[in-house]
């Protein structure tokens, strides 16, 4: 069997067509994301009410009787002053109370409390990786019926190289 020229060039023809490699690219992306929020409002408020009471007591009242000479009492407690006048027939009182302080107080307070929590996660992965594929380029093939039918020719002897 002999090798010609052109048996040559189909050989170095294939040999050169052939593919030799796919690549995918692959990509890691990993995203966090949280946000906290705390929100605490208090408000106290009071208010002291002071009210002040005092009382007075005034009269007078006939006597059946007269009185020689006029005479003035006056009594006084913690809480009270009394004066008490006799003049002829006549008897006058004033009673006075002592200013006492009553206090109330008014308290409101109120708290408020807002929390507000957030979270985002995303995650993306793409993978890279080479591989080697033999295979042959879309041309190879009708040069290959080209030789096979040349060497069919040849062997019946329709068609002489030399």
């Amino acid at each position: 069997m002999r090798i010609t020229g052109a048996g040559i060039a189909v050989i170095l023809l294939i040999s050169f067509s052939c593919k030799s490699s796919k690549q995918t690219t692959s990509e890691l992306k990993e995203e966090t994301k949280r946000t906290e929020q705390t929100a605490i409002t208090a408000h106290l408020s009071g208010r002291t009410d002071i009210e002040h009471i005092g009382d007075s007591l005034i009269g007078r009242m006939p006597l059946p009787y007269t009185v020689p000479r006029s005479v003035r009492f006056q009594v006084e407690s913690g809480g009270i002053n009394l004066d008490i006048t006799l003049q002829d027939s006549t008897l006058t009182y004033q009673a006075v109370a002592k200013p006492v302080a009553r206090s109330t107080l008014i308290q409101a307070d109120s708290t408020y409390t807002e929390r507000k929590l957030e979270e985002t996660y995303a995650l993306t992965v793409q993978k890279e990786s080479t591989q080697k594929k033999i295979g042959f380029s879309w041309w190879i093939w009708p040069a290959l019926m080209l030789v096979i039918a040349l060497v069919v020719l040849i062997k019946i002897k329709r068609i002489k190289l030399f």
